[in-house]
């Protein structure tokens, strides 16, 4: 479970822990406290992991190598870099294909059942 990320909310409308509660205040109101509780922007990388899901959503292939970098990352997250398998369009590109490959070989079960869902 991750901590509360209202920046996300702010850049990408998707929701937050801090506003399920405090529904009379908006997200703009809860990423400005959290960044005073907070001051290591522990937000800036589920902010660029979410851009990166964002641009596959809208089919923006120019972050396609930072897409691909992440996911052959060990260090990813498994259900970001499971969402951008996802999201990435079947293609002969040998870059796209090898990561996929390498992504066939992690040890977590949401990366490899989606490659196998995919490949099925």
């Amino acid at each position: 479970m991750l901590p509360p990320t209202p920046a996300a909310t702010v850049a990408y409308g998707s929701p937050n822990a801090c506003n399920i509660c405090h529904i009379d205040k908006n997200a703009e109101w809860a990423d400005k406290y959290v960044r005073q509780w907070r001051t290591r922007d522990y937000q800036a990388p589920v902010l660029k992991r979410a851009a990166l899901i964002e641009a596959a959503h809208k089919r923006d292939w120019t972050k396609l190598p930072e897409m691909l970098a992440y996911i052959s990352d060990p260090k990813h997250d498994d259900v970001f870099a499971t969402s951008l398998i996802r999201l990435i369009p079947p293609t002969q590109d040998q870059k796209v294909l090898a990561a996929l490959l390498a992504a066939a070989k992690d040890s977590s079960p949401l990366c490899a059942e989606q490659l196998f869902r995919l490949w099925a």
